[in-house]
């Protein structure tokens, strides 16, 4: 098990065997950002998007000027899910070039690597799985109760 802090990540084996220091000196500032792929666990950090597999890697180098805009008093509203071959976060409201875009989402392709970003007219605060019984859903929703 890891254990998200805004700037570390520790390891927990067991109830009895934790390590006292981080894993890495990177971390999240929201749990709604920590996201599981089948290729690794994906989050946010205020400097960049991180993958966590044997190891942390930095992948968000080609969205930079999108991270950097995101003011620090949404850095706990950055919510995260994933599909399969694409992991999603949302921003929040960005200002680039002096407009400003409500609701940003960036994708990450894990097949190509390829980053695009779009933006909604709601802000998707959380996701989560649903099965129907039959299907296996990506859900979202906002703070006003909407599931889309």
């Amino acid at each position: 098990m890891l254990v998200f802090k805004n700037n570390h990540i520790y390891p927990i084996y067991s109830v009895n065997s934790t390590e006292p220091d981080p894993l890495v000196n990177v971390g999240t500032y929201s749990q709604e950002s920590i996201v599981e792929a089948e290729d690794g666990i994906y989050f946010y950090h205020p400097k960049c998007i991180y993958i966590y597999s044997d190891g942390v890697t930095r992948i968000s180098q080609p969205i930079k000027d999108l991270i950097d805009a995101v003011p620090a008093s949404q850095y706990d509203d950055v919510a995260g899910w994933e599909d399969g071959d694409h992991v999603y976060f949302e921003l929040g409201d960005l200002t680039l070039d002096n407009i400003t875009y409500s609701n940003v989402v960036v994708r990450y392709t894990i097949s190509s690597k390829v980053w695009t970003w779009r933006n909604y007219s709601y802000k998707f605060t959380c996701a989560s799985k649903y099965n129907d019984g039959s299907t296996l859903f990506n859900l979202v929703g906002d703070n006003s109760g909407n599931v889309f």
